[in-house]
Order: structure tokens, then sequence, then C-alpha cells
């Protein structure tokens, strides 16, 4: 009879349980995020690194802003001395912290990264315009806006889709929502407030941006210069690193570029066309953000996990473009299969009820962007 605390059983054992256990990459794709981290911690325990880093990499991909995941991926590499794939998820790191508006954060992981070498290419693009910014003259700010009181139902209904209107950069339609309200309560602060920052009129501002751009325009493109004979097309992860730290400065044409650049790697589709999205829709070019978002839905599963948000970001550029009809579509789709995802019931009851006023109306030619 065996004896299961004999040495040579237990060794036996052992190795009957790596032959029939998946593969590490089979089951770091397959197994849900949260289930395969102590997997991950175990490699780390036993300073398996180059496993943990393999299993860690292919979580980043099924789950790119998983903070989990890239803080582990982000010590193993400093633990592995790779500063330069380190400061990159420093990088990645600060960028879902400034998302989240949680700006300490975002701080804190760059001055973490600028510890390993701040003299990083990417780090310098940050720091290049960082403390220039700083220098911008700023608007004073308003008192707090005092809320009408005994507001009807209906007004704050009203707000509420003017409100909205802002949120998706429908500035035309707020603007309008919020004069109408205006006219039903004169002098309401909180309207006066949203509407002045809708309209145009901060000339100090723009004076600012102007002076510290023509500034800093000839050193910057000695800077760009350096960086493209030191990257060259090869590095895909450090263009799409440079790519958040340019649009992190707001230059956005950079950016782009980077973008570009990094999403011909096959493994950085999805996101770099996610990132030029982003980038397109903060220069208003609507028709360009919707083809990068139908690139990245067509890349994806509908299992995938990320999928449903890539079609709320799909839907949402559409609303931004005024095709009001094809954003209807999409977020109903959304809704079918979660009524709470990302408030879209809310607009899809906005949508419908937009579409019934407008029923009849003749099209304008101006309703929608288009480069056709």
């Amino acid at each position: 009879m065996m004896n299961p605390m004999d040495e040579d059983v237990q060794i036996k054992v052992k190795e009957l349980e790596k032959e029939t256990a998946p593969a590490p990459e089979v089951f770091f794709e397959e197994t849900p995020v949260d289930e395969a981290l102590p997997k991950v911690d175990e490699y780390i325990g036993q300073e398996l690194l180059s496993e943990a880093v393999t299993g860690l990499e292919i979580l980043k991909a099924r789950e790119p802003e998983n903070l989990n995941v890239l803080t582990r991926l982000r010590d193993v590499y400093i633990k592995t001395e790779d500063k330069e794939k380190a400061i990159g998820e420093f990088i990645a790191i600060a960028e879902i912290h400034e998302k989240k508006g949680d700006m300490g954060a975002k701080d804190a992981m760059i001055a973490d990264a600028n510890k390993l070498n701040p003299d990083d290419p990417r780090l310098v693009a940050l720091r290049m315009l960082s403390e220039e910014v700083k220098e911008e003259v700023e608007v004073p700010s308003e008192e707090a806006a005092i809320p009408a009181a005994g507001t009807p139902e209906k007004f704050q209904e009203e707000m509420a889709e003017a409100d909205f209107y802002a949120q998706q950069g429908l500035k035309d339609e707020a603007i309008n929502l919020y004069k109408k309200l205006l006219e039903a309560s004169p002098g309401n602060e909180e309207v006066m407030k949203k509407l002045k920052a809708l309209e145009p009129g901060k000339e100090e501002q723009e004076e600012a941006t102007t002076a510290v751009e023509g500034d800093l325009k000839d050193i910057f493109g000695e800077f760009k210069k350096g960086i493209e004979a030191e990257l060259g097309d090869k590095d895909a992860s450090t263009r799409y690193d440079l790519g958040i730290a340019y649009k992190e400065m707001g230059l956005l044409d950079d950016a782009i570029q980077e973008f570009k650049i990094s999403g011909k790697d096959p493994g950085k589709v999805v996101q770099s066309s996610s990132m030029l999205a982003m980038c397109y829709l903060e220069k208003k070019l609507f028709p360009l953000a919707i083809q990068e978002l139908k690139k990245v839905l067509e890349s994806m599963s509908p299992s995938d996990e990320r999928y449903l948000g890539a079609k709320c970001d799909f839907a949402d550029a559409y609303m931004q473009n005024k095709d009001f009809s094809k954003a209807l579509k999409l977020y109903m789709e959304i809704n079918s299969q979660d009524p709470n995802f990302r408030d879209v019931e809310r607009k899809v009851e906005i949508l419908k009820t937009k579409a019934a006023e407008n029923k009849g109306k003749p099209k304008s030619k101006k309703d929608r962007v288009s480069y056709i």
C-alpha cells in the first residue's frame, strides 16, 4: 500500500499535477482576472518573475485599467530592474487615477516614476509643460451656485436634460435649454454659472495658453526630434506610453501620431484605437472617433468583459456627432443587457423624448458632421 507521506509519492503527485494542469497562458486567458491573481502572487512569492510577467501581461490585455493587475506588473518590473517598463506602468496607473479625478494619486505615481529614471523621455515630456501650465492665468472662481427655492419638478427635469447635453458635448442643445430655464427663472445663479461655462468669452485663458505654446514650441520641437531618433517605430509599448504623456499635456496631434504608430502592433490595436478615439473626440473630429471605435468593437468578442464599455463609447460618439438614431439604437441594445450600465436607461429616455419632439422636422445638413 502506498504511503501518501512518502517523499517519492509526493514528487510523483506534483509531476502529475503539472502534466494535467492547463498551460499558464490558457489559465490566464480563461480564468476570471480576480481568480487568476492569486496564481500571480504565488509566482511572485516563489521568485518566478518571468512567469508572473507573462500572466500579468495577459490579464492586462484583458482588463487594461485593472489597478490590481497594473500595480503588480509595475512591482514585478521594479524587481527585475526593468525600469522602462515599470515607468510605463506608473504612467498607465497615473492616467487611471486622473480619469477618476484623483489628481493627488496621479501626481504620486509620476513622482515615484521619476525616482526610477527622471531622464525617461516620457517623463521628460510630462514635465516640460506641467510647470508652465501652473502659470497660466486662471479665471477667478465664482461663488457656489445657490439652488432656486421652490423649483418645480419640470424645471429640475429640464435642468437634468441640459446637464446631460453638456456632459455629452452637445453645447448648442445645452445652451438653448439653459437659456430657456433662465427665462423661467431669471437670475438663477446655478443656471447662469452653467451657461457661462459653455458660452465663449474666456479670452484671458486663451491668451495665456497661446503664450505658453509660443514659448515652448521650438524647445519641444527639438525634444520630439530626439525622441524619434531614439525610439523609431519598433517599440509599440513605449510609443503608446508616450502618446499617453502627450495627451495628458493636451498635445493631441502629437498623441494621435504616437497612437497611430503603436496601433500597428496587433497587440496594441484595441488600446491604441481607443485612445485615438478619445483624442478625436476632444478635437471634435467625431467621424474619425466613430471609425476608431468601430475598429475597437470589431477587434473584440461580444463575450469580452470590455465589450459593453466599448459599445457605450461607440454610442456616445454617435451622440456627439448628433446622429441620435444610431446612438439610440446602440443605447437600447446596451440597456437590454444591463439597464444600470453607465446610466444608459436615462440616455434612452432622453433620446426617445428628443426623437418624438423632432418627428416630422426636416433634417438640417448641419445636424451631423461628415467628411464625405
